[in-house]
Formats: C-alpha cells, sequence, structure tokens
C-alpha cells in the first residue's frame, strides 16, 4: 500500500513539475495570405516526392487547401530513412511566376519542437527541384514527424533559415508527415 501511495504521488508530481509536456503540440504554419497563394498566386507545394529505405515514399500531389498548413499525419503517407543517408527529393509549385524557398526539418527528438538543428535539407529559388533530405548517423531511429514549409522567394526569408512555425509570413504552404527513422545494419 505505501510503494502504491508512493507512486501515486510521484505521478502527481510529474504532473506538476511538466505539465506542459503532457499535452505539448506543434506549432500550426501560418501565412497571413494563405488562400491567395493556392488560389491567385500558386505558391504552394504542388508536389513533394521522397523515396526512403526499401523503397517506401511520400508522393503528395495533393492541391493546396488555402489555409497554409495541411497535416498529412493521418494519411497513409510515410517513408522511412535509415540513419546517415541521404535522400532525393523533389518539390514544385503550381505556378511559373513566384519562386519559392523550402526547408525539411524532423523532430528527432520528439518534443514537439522543429529545431534548428534538426532541419535536414532545402532548396531556393525554384518553380520545381530536387534536393537532398540528410539523415545524419546520430538521429534516433523510431516514429518522428517531418515538416516542410515553402514560401515565396522574395519575401525575405530563405534556406537555412527559414521558420518552420512561419511566423510573419505573408505566402506559402506547409506539411507534416509522419516518418521512421531505421538503424543502419
Amino acid at each position: 500500500m505505501k510503494k502504491l501511495s508512493f507512486l501515486l504521488l510521484l505521478s502527481c508530481l510529474s504532473l506538476l513539475i511538466a505539465p506542459n509536456k503532457l499535452f505539448a503540440t506543434y506549432c500550426t504554419p501560418s501565412f497571413s495570405s494563405a488562400s491567395y497563394s493556392c488560389t491567385s498566386y500558386h505558391m504552394d507545394i504542388s508536389q513533394f516526392t521522397v523515396v526512403g529505405y526499401t523503397g517506401t515514399t511520400i508522393n503528395d500531389l495533393s492541391s493546396c487547401a488555402g489555409s497554409g498548413y495541411e497535416d498529412m499525419t493521418s494519411t497513409s503517407m510515410s517513408v522511412t530513412f535509415m540513419q546517415s543517408i541521404s535522400y532525393a527529393t523533389t518539390i514544385a509549385c503550381s505556378g511559373s511566376s513566384y519562386s519559392m524557398d523550402a526547408q525539411v526539418w524532423i523532430d528527432f527528438n520528439n518534443n514537439t519542437t522543429f529545431e534548428t538543428s534538426e532541419s535536414v535539407g532545402g532548396l531556393n529559388s525554384y518553380f520545381s527541384g530536387t534536393f537532398n533530405i540528410a539523415i545524419p548517423l546520430s538521429a534516433p531511429t523510431g516514429a518522428h514527424r517531418m515538416r516542410v514549409v515553402a514560401t515565396w522567394s522574395s519575401s525575405g526569408y530563405s534556406f537555412p533559415t527559414l521558420d518552420p512555425c512561419t511566423s510573419g509570413y505573408s505566402y506559402g504552404d506547409s506539411r507534416d508527415y509522419n516518418i521512421t527513422i531505421a538503424a543502419l545494419p
């Protein structure tokens, strides 16, 4: 009985000490002119494709929803990456008048924050382009979230310093996906 009471007390104390960890969520990217990004200017993500380990693939050709953010983690689109390998990635916008900049992050420590050290690739001034997602040898294995942000090149923001939360951005699109990191054999 004393052991059970002690464990219950420890559980309650952990909620008091770190209550935000229990209900932590990812920031939701927000573009002030998101609807215009899709409908008028075509500053969106019209294609995001990456082939991972053992042929797992994200091939997202879905159209822009107009909100500036799409959570694709509840879809079947996911990919497995292996530690210490780079993966060719294709990204495109649906227009040809406004070039875009893009950056990708993976939340390796699963703390619901995409940190600067978790940036794994990106590209500047594209309509359609290819870049590498580089998975470090030290990447923890298991399930993680990956974020892709694309914004208008002339907005003053560019890879490698884009903001995964898009604070203050006007035009663009962003997506989140589930990914898995596998250990080297």
